[in-house]
């Protein structure tokens, strides 16, 4: 397993996601979230813009479903089930699928592959001789902000399928079982992880965030002129901080109301994937109105140079504080 403290596992001007300090931290967030009175629990980055009220109308509505909430912005992978691998990665479920193919991954959405009733009855992974089932696809909520209900995080912690997985992982940290070797391996991704469990939740609801309007993975020009939406932009550079927080405060001070919708599909997240078939794929939206008159406040010009995703070589050119 790859250690955090070698310089050798994480070159420079890379970032290093799946460590195993991610993982344990996971797990540790986990149990002491399943104590918490509050209804829904969130998890993100420490380089994240996120706008209170509006996390917090969020998280208002979905606290009203009465079935666990699994809410984020979804992307695709496949799951090892021995040695906690992901692979196959896929934008879409179809391309996770396609993905899946490779014969040398030899993944499958089968349930009998997870075993009956797998929470309550995981597959054992103790035979040496047991065969790295692989499983999928399945939907895992980017890191920058995941939410869950109390109620999906404490069937988790309580399910044998966690203790089964976070035993397996200290196992292959002490060497005492082997882990996956070809490509990506040293690493356990902790948000495909938290996916493949929640994958096994009955009645589950997979709440989509809307991306690019109200999530947004990257600080870029325009970002502003989603106000009436922003929930959270990720790599927002810190000097800009302070003149966003500002910027929401504004809008939501001049917000006459706001539109809501939480819609629930009648169908799971995908066809031919590995969650149960009693979860459902739903969306949410909250949106601000500001009447006609409002117009998004000046961010960086379209005419500034620099990379997408990057901050501005020339923020006092291109930045309106």
């Amino acid at each position: 397993m790859r250690s955090d403290t070698d310089p050798r596992n994480c070159p420079a001007g890379k970032i290093c996601t799946g460590s195993v300090a991610t993982y344990w931290k996971l797990a540790a967030f986990l149990r002491y979230a399943a104590t918490q009175p509050e209804p829904m629990i969130g998890r993100g980055d420490d380089d994240v813009f996120l706008s209170p009220p509006m996390l917090l109308a969020h998280a208002s509505l979905l606290a009203r479903l009465s079935q666990p909430v699994f809410a984020g912005v979804f992307e695709w992978y496949s799951w090892r089930t021995q040695t906690l691998h992901s692979t196959g990665f896929g934008l879409s479920a179809g391309a996770a699928r396609h993905g899946r193919k490779k014969v040398w991954r030899n993944c499958t959405s089968a349930r009998k592959a997870l075993g009956h009733d797998a929470a309550q009855h995981p597959v054992s992974l103790t035979t040496p001789r047991q065969p790295d089932l692989c499983v999928g696809p399945l939907a895992f909520a980017k890191g920058p902000l995941v939410m869950l209900s109390s109620s999906a995080v404490r069937w988790l912690v309580r399910s044998p399928l966690f203790s089964r997985d976070l035993k397996r992982a200290r196992e292959m940290m002490d060497g005492r079982a082997p882990p996956y070797h070809g490509p990506g391996s040293g690493r356990i991704d902790d948000d495909v992880q938290l996916g493949y469990w929640m994958a096994q939740l009955p009645h589950l609801r997979v709440v989509g965030f809307r991306r690019y309007m109200a999530w947004h993975d990257r600080w870029k020009a325009g970002v502003t002129g989603y106000l009436p939406r922003l929930l959270q932009a990720h790599k927002v550079p810190w000097d800009k901080q302070r003149t966003l927080c500002n910027q929401t405060r504004a809008v939501w001070s001049k917000a006459r109301r706001a539109s809501v919708s939480l819609h629930c599909d009648s169908s799971p997240p995908c066809r031919d994937c590995a969650h149960v078939p009693t979860q459902k794929a739903c969306a949410i939206d909250v949106a601000l109105d500001l009447g006609p008159s409002w117009r998004p406040p000046p961010t960086c010009a379209p005419v500034c140079n620099f990379k997408k995703g990057s901050e501005p070589q020339l923020p006092g050119q291109c930045w309106a504080p």
